[in-house]
Formats: C-alpha cells, sequence, structure tokens
C-alpha cells in the first residue's frame, strides 16, 4: 500500500511539474474530434438511468486555460458512454435548492477563488451591487449550505485541480 500510494504522489508531481509548462492552445473543433477518436467507442458504462452532471466552471482568481478542454472532455466523455448527460454552467444562482435537486453530481472545474475571504460564492456575489455586504454573506453562506446538504444526502461532487470552496 505504502509502494502504491508513493508511486501515485511521485506520478502526480511529476505531471504537476511537467504540466506547468505545457503551451496554451486553443479549443478548438479539431482538438474536440482529437479527443473524441481517442476516447473508447463502447459504452462501457451501464446505468439505469442517464446521470445528471452539473459542471460548474465559474473562477474569480487565477483562470486556468484548460477550462473549456476539461469541459469538453467530460462532455465527450457522457456522449459517447451514454452515463451522463452535461449542463455547463458558470452562474453562481446554480447552487439554488430547487436547482441542486435536477443533479446526480457536480464537477467543479477549476473553480479558483480570491480575495479576501477565498470563497467563490462570496467573491461571484460581489459583482451584485444591488446587495449590501451584509446580504452578500448571508446569500454566500446559504448557496454554501445547499452544496453541503446536497454532499450529505449522498450526491456526488467532484473537485477538480483549484476548484475549492473554503467555508466562509
Amino acid at each position: 500500500m505504502k509502494k502504491t500510494s508513493l508511486l501515485l504522489f511521485t506520478l502526480f508531481l511529476l505531471k504537476t511539474m511537467v504540466g506547468q509548462k505545457l503551451p496554451t492552445f486553443e479549443l478548438s473543433d479539431e482538438w474536440q474530434a482529437k479527443i473524441e477518436k481517442l476516447s473508447p467507442n463502447e459504452v462501457r458504462i451501464k446505468t439505469v438511468k442517464k446521470n445528471k452532471v452539473l459542471v460548474f466552471s465559474l473562477h474569480t482568481g487565477y483562470q486556468h486555460w484548460v477550462i473549456p478542454h476539461t469541459a469538453a472532455v467530460i462532455r465527450i466523455i457522457g456522449e459517447k458512454s451514454q452515463a451522463f448527460e452535461i449542463t455547463a454552467s458558470y452562474d453562481i444562482a446554480t447552487f439554488s435548492k430547487k436547482n441542486l435537486k435536477k443533479y446526480d453530481a457536480i464537477i467543479l472545474n477549476n473553480t479558483c477563488s480570491i480575495g479576501d475571504k477565498r470563497n467563490l460564492f462570496w467573491d461571484a456575489l460581489k459583482e451584485d451591487t444591488s446587495l449590501t455586504d451584509a446580504q452578500r454573506l448571508k446569500r454566500a453562506k446559504k448557496l454554501e449550505r445547499n452544496l453541503l446538504k446536497y454532499v450529505k444526502k449522498g450526491k456526488r461532487l467532484v473537485i477538480l485541480h483549484g476548484g475549492i470552496l473554503l467555508p466562509l
């Protein structure tokens, strides 16, 4: 077990060091076609129903150039496997209690935050000038609780690099 953990950690470090030096490139139809060609043709995932997955990609801090690429790969895998249906969103209102009920899983795709609170909900609500700081804090905490309740109910949460939300 220790050898496996050490190997995985080493591979992660190597990927991180090498990955940071990769040149950026645009999300093009040609690139997506290559990804589609590389993905398996056969359906390997058998599900009773098609799962609904939210890919949430809003960031208020560092903008990882791979955000649209990651969302495209997830969409392609979902389409080819026919196991899940993707909804992509950059809207913080997506975390309303009513809306979260629609999804079987949420993927936080590089949702880096910035600022004094380092909280994506708070940061996103700063754009709403109709709210006072107290109202903004209350709403941010509500959205955060909605996500935590979602997970406590047994729903799935996938957090990709930089996809953290720190509690207020």
